[in-house]
């Protein structure tokens, strides 16, 4: 083993549940559930977390439309309920803690006294205090499944509100104690969405058949609590504020290029200035959100989100004889991201200092990624560091279209089926996946940044594959 792990967990859940069904003639539909929870990753005084959860149907085609030849079936449900999170580790809920830092290696990274580890605060990761609850998520649901003629076409709507409560998050504070941040409950946030499924068996006869399906998903976010009572934090280089969706991007406006010192404007006999740096010729030209006459922090808007406004796919079956193919779509709608990659090829003269592997240029200079020619060519010496992330200059829309799968086969088991072998089915294919993507995003694959929205481009590239197989049944 290359790293010994010497850390043990030991996590114990006690779940007790009860649960109760009704139904009245197959037209009406009850079901009740009450659950306790008791973690032992929980704080002492919020060990156990109750969980009621009620769900009901109605099914309208007995009810009324039992003599319909189009609508064959037709159900309404909804359910409402509480589900608890668990915390997958006791960090939470021990309080104030103390370490030792062991490393991967099993050395303590702490210095010791006399070959003995000594115990510290853990002042990097955050401090943590007493009196956090269990997180846990309210939903309502409704929904409707219906089918029609003779159950060829088959549609489910589903409308979804979730209430995230008492959700952790670093707070930065408590920096003249050594802590980089504080753990703390009470971040909110609401989804509200509305998922689409339509399936249709379109042509269905002996030589040939068609089978489609579609499935379809919106989801808008929004903060709606943060500890403390807090309207907005900052955090890196994120702004929540509350009543504002959370995967936002906080940037700087970026209007181009000033080409001469006399475009820079002039305040009070002084140029403008981003963060007490004058701007010169060669620098970008940041808008002035406030009109404070000082480019900062305050200039920077929310724009942009880094989760998909429309996601889903679109998948088809066709068969021919004993051919049968299978074409899978997958796509994202509204997303955008900022090219991060990008804007460290270019801001290549205050990254050459650094000591991780992404800041050697060197080792991708030669490959030609994205569209050089939509950037401003800014004085990459400049204090004011022009090529910095956090602008619009790189945010990009990357909404993709994705042939994720494309299947071809073709059944022999009549042309192989011999007497003393009985076989039952005897099946040839050919895959191949990730086989092509459309998007206006000039990085590498859209698919391959997570929920964040920064492309570093320095993830694993997603591989096209080709299969061959026999499938064989005796």
């Amino acid at each position: 083993m290359t790293y010994r792990f010497l850390d043990k967990i030991k996590h114990n859940l006690v779940s007790f549940y009860a649960k109760t069904d009704y139904s009245f003639k197959e037209k009406y539909f009850l079901s009740a559930t009450v659950r306790a929870d008791g973690s032992s990753n929980a704080q002492p005084t919020s060990r156990w977390f109750y969980s009621p959860v009620l769900s009901a149907a109605w099914n309208i085609k007995k009810e009324v439309l039992d003599n319909s030849t189009i609508i064959n079936d037709l159900i309404l449900r909804a359910s409402a309920g509480r589900i608890g999170r668990l915390n997958a580790f006791d960090n939470y809920a021990q309080g104030p803690q103390y370490t030792a830092s062991v490393g991967y290696t099993g050395n303590l990274t702490v210095p010791g006294y006399n070959a003995f580890g000594v115990l510290t605060r853990p002042y990097s990761t955050g401090w943590i205090g007493y009196g956090i609850p269990w997180s846990y998520s309210n939903q309502l649901n409704i929904g409707t499944d219906a089918g029609f003629l003779n159950n060829r076409l088959h549609l489910s709507v589903d409308w979804y509100l979730k209430q995230e409560k008492n959700l952790l998050i670093g707070i930065p504070a408590f920096a003249e104690y050594g802590y980089k941040q504080s753990i703390e409950s009470g971040m909110a946030v609401n989804n509200t969405g509305i998922d689409v499924s339509v399936s249709a068996n379109i042509i269905r006869n002996t030589k040939f058949g068609w089978t489609s399906s579609l499935n379809l998903n919106h989801n808008v976010n929004k903060l709606k609590a943060l500890p403390r009572g807090l309207n907005q934090i900052i955090i890196d280089n994120r702004l929540l504020k509350v009543g504002s969706p959370v995967d936002q991007y906080w940037l700087l406006v970026n209007d181009g290029i000033y080409k001469a010192e006399s475009e820079v404007p002039v305040v009070n006999g002084q140029p403008l200035k981003y963060n007490g740096i004058a701007l010169h010729a060669g620098d970008p030209r940041w808008r002035d959100i406030n009109g404070d006459n000082v480019i900062d922090n305050n200039d920077k808007v929310l724009k942009g989100h880094s989760l998909p406004k429309i996601s889903g796919g679109y998948d088809n079956n066709f068969r021919y004889g004993n051919w049968n193919l299978n074409v899978n779509l997958y796509f994202n709608l509204g997303r955008d991201l900022i090219h991060q990659e990008m804007a460290n090829r270019f801001d290549f003269i205050n990254r050459e200092g650094n000591s991780d592997v992404n800041s050697v240029k060197e080792i991708t200079f030669w490959e030609k990624r994205g569209d050089y020619s939509k950037y401003p060519l800014y004085n990459p010496w400049s204090t004011v560091i022009p090529y910095r992330v956090d602008q619009d200059l790189f945010l990009e829309n990357a909404s993709f279209l994705k042939l994720r799968t494309v299947s071809i086969g073709y059944d022999l088991t009549k042309a192989m089926r011999l007497k003393k072998i009985k076989l039952t089915r005897f099946y040839v294919y050919a895959t191949a996946n990730n086989v092509f993507t459309i998007t206006p995003y000039t990085g590498q694959d859209p698919e391959l940044v997570n929920y964040d929205g920064y492309d570093t481009g320095y993830g694993l590239p997603i591989p096209r594959t080709y299969t061959l197989g026999v499938k064989m049944e005796l």
